[in-house]
């Protein structure tokens, strides 16, 4: 389904990407594309990086339109590794940045609440962190199963449909989390840090999203016609 939004292209500058959707930055860093780039173009930008322009896109437009479905039957097996080292790059952003700042301004708000509410605030964080960082685990044991079997041109290289649906829990534990905060803390915990918290989780929530369009409409269809071309 094409989406209904005009799309990137090549000939768009970078600076025209980043106008149009500043959270792109953060595309730009996990494709290893360093600031500053003038007002050079997509295409220009990728043969200076050695990068696929259509994967470049690809990410660009399903990171800003949700509806987007690519076409990835022309990627080739560097650009299924280049996904994955991009989603590996999403990983360590998540739990190095991320959640350290989100952690931090929980523990802040839960100095707030009695013994029974900081508790409960601090479980729900603490079983959230646990959870992804085991499932972000099981993702990478994944990405070197996948590795091996490009490398070796052969084999069933295919990422668990449980590995990308456990994504959905993790937003669900999120959900709970800002609940929590919304709702049920103490008017004593400061509002401006409650708003910093919660602004924090969203952001993480909906770069997960996009952490998961990437995975279920781009590698996912994309490895499934690697193994088509190797069993023909």
């Amino acid at each position: 389904m094409a989406s209904q939004h005009p799309l990137f292209t090549g000939s768009y500058t970078l600076a025209d990407l980043i106008e149009a959707n500043y959270k792109l930055l953060s595309v730009l860093s996990r494709m290893d594309v360093q600031l500053s780039f003038g007002d050079v173009s997509v295409e220009q930008i990728c043969r200076r990086y050695n990068l696929s322009a259509e994967l470049f896109l690809m990410i660009c437009n399903i990171s800003t339109y949700s509806d987007y479905r690519p076409d990835v039957g022309g990627l080739s097996d560097d650009d299924i590794r280049r996904i994955m080292r991009y989603l590996r790059l999403s990983h360590s952003y998540y739990v190095n940045v991320s959640m350290p700042k989100i952690r931090s301004g929980v523990s802040a708000l839960a100095g707030d609440c009695d013994d029974i509410q900081e508790k409960v605030l601090i479980k729900f964080f603490d079983d959230f962190e646990s959870e992804m960082k085991l499932h972000f685990d099981e993702e990478e044991s994944a990405f070197s199963v996948i590795d091996g079997m490009l490398s070796s041109g052969g084999g069933e290289a295919e990422l668990p449909p449980e590995v990308v649906e456990a994504h959905d829990d993790l937003c669900d534990k999120m959900d709970d989390i800002k609940s929590i905060i919304i709702k049920y803390l103490p008017e004593s915990c400061p509002t401006e840090l409650r708003l910093e918290v919660l602004m924090e989780i969203y952001r993480l929530r909906e770069d997960i999203r996009t952490h998961i369009l990437i995975e279920s409409r781009m590698l996912v269809p994309a490895l499934a016609g690697h193994c088509g071309r190797a069993e023909s």
